[in-house]
């Protein structure tokens, strides 16, 4: 995808246009503001998610690097969270490692927010990949315990009642 494609993407999940943002950009989390990358390093996003996919070595990281990169860039005002998610599912594909359904990635991170909000501050902080990738790894295996735990409609019509 090009990086007008991705925007074109992102403002479909939004329902609003998403430009590149181009002032920094801060985030509220339990216990701390969350400081994304300034808007100049933030342009480089894209280019380094298509060097590791393009590399042999680091193709398998992908899932892992997509997430993380696009979190920490925050490249867009709205829609990150949700973007980084579609590219861990385009990235998973990719490789073969998942092919259907759609994994629920959203309330598996939501279930592991404290352990992802903590890899991603080490990350940021030390580089430290390999806290982060255990952490990450944890969430999708999360993801696919929900698909494999079906709801029974009943258990879906009680709750909506």
């Amino acid at each position: 995808m090009t990086e007008t494609q991705l925007a074109n993407l992102c403002s479909m999940m939004t329902g609003a246009r998403q430009r590149a943002r181009t002032k920094d950009s801060y985030g509220l989390m339990e216990g701390a503001d969350v400081r994304f990358e300034s808007a100049e390093r933030a342009r480089t996003w894209w280019p380094e998610i298509q060097a590791v996919a393009n590399s042999r070595e680091l193709a398998p990281l992908l899932p892992a690097y997509c997430f993380a990169r696009t979190i920490m860039a925050h490249p867009y005002p709205d829609g990150n969270g949700r973007l980084a998610r579609a590219l861990v599912h385009a990235a998973l594909a990719r490789a073969g490692n998942y092919t259907a359904p759609l994994l629920p990635l959203a309330p598996a991170f939501y279930m592991n927010a404290a352990k992802v909000a903590a890899a991603l501050r080490r990350l940021s902080d030390t580089g430290d990949w390999d806290a982060f990738n255990a952490v990450f790894w944890l969430v999708i295996e999360d993801a696919m315990k929900l698909v494999k735990t079906p709801i029974a409609r009943e258990e879906v019509e009680e709750a909506v009642d």
